[in-house]
């Protein structure tokens, strides 16, 4: 009886250390990273939990901003061009909104067309050279919000 008693005691003890180190490994991990350890800019939204921002982290002047922006809206053109001709496209948002992103792109071709959004943020625009074989198509999307004075 005595043999199987001190075959098993370090086992045991070999057991409990183990399950004393796991417990304590989130533990320590969570008190080594401070936020003064992080560098700005380098924390992304993918590394943020889904609602864990409030606006009372966030600052004055980006809380104003936001709660100045609503009602977005999407707005999308096209154009066909034909082979070797430039095209260009523009979208305009509803009165009251201004342009908040432009995005374009050619349905057939891998070539990026230039964008732009006019002096007074109500147009976004797409322009470009066909550089495929057959007619292709420029699209333009624009971002709108609408945004209170």
């Amino acid at each position: 009886m005595k043999s199987q008693l001190v075959r098993s005691t370090p086992a045991a003890l070999l057991l409990c250390g183990a399950v004393l180190l796991a417990g304590s490994g989130g533990a320590v991990a969570g008190s080594m990273i401070t936020g003064a350890q992080i560098k700005n800019g380098t924390v992304t939204s993918a590394d943020l939990k889904n609602r864990t921002v409030k606006p009372s982290d966030l600052s004055p002047t980006t809380t104003r901003k936001l709660q100045r922006v609503g009602a977005y809206q999407r707005v999308t053109q096209s154009v066909v061009v034909a082979p070797g001709d430039n095209g260009q496209i523009a979208a305009q948002c509803a009165p009251g909104s201004m342009v908040l992103g432009v995005a374009a792109h050619w349905q057939l071709s891998f070539a990026g067309p230039q964008t732009l959004i006019n002096p007074a943020n109500t147009v976004g625009m797409a322009y470009g050279t066909n550089n495929a074989g057959a007619n292709d198509t420029l699209i333009v999307d624009v971002t709108c919000g609408r945004v209170a004075s």
